[in-house]
């Protein structure tokens, strides 16, 4: 998957937040109707160790089959931006003190997994950008 620099948080589609705590398997009926006109659904990473976001975007992708943008925000490092393209993830926002260009230099570090990859539905480039401020941490 080829990857995109944007300057800013794209802005141009209507977004449908979902929160860490939020159970979308018991929510499916729910979001299968929101999911279906939906063009971009946001997960927020409260703490970089949280992986609550990764399971969602899992679910989100092979489960609910939701073909949009799948956007993490929050308190995202530069070296998740790998794990995060694995899991179906195409637009990241990275914490406001990480450096882009790191990105590139952690693409690619791990090349064998367990895992299979959740690949995103759109065929167009991943997009990262950084924050405009730090999150406030809890």
């Amino acid at each position: 998957m080829k990857l995109k620099l944007l300057a800013k948080q794209p802005s141009d589609l209507p977004v449908v937040q979902i929160e860490p705590e939020q159970d979308l398997i018991a929510d499916q009926v729910r979001l299968e109707a929101v999911l279906i006109s939906a063009k971009v659904v946001q997960l927020r990473l409260p703490k970089f160790t949280d992986g609550r976001a990764y399971s969602q975007a899992v679910v989100l992708r092979k489960r609910l089959a939701y073909q949009g943008r799948l956007r993490i925000v929050g308190d995202v490092l530069a070296d998740q931006v790998q794990a995060l393209l694995r899991v179906g993830f195409d637009q990241i926002e990275l914490r406001a003190d990480q450096v882009p260009e790191v990105v590139d230099g952690v693409l690619g570090i791990v090349s064998q997994f367990y895992q299979q990859p959740v690949e995103p539905s759109a065929a167009t480039a991943a997009q990262i950008w950084l924050a405009r401020e730090e999150p406030a941490y809890a």
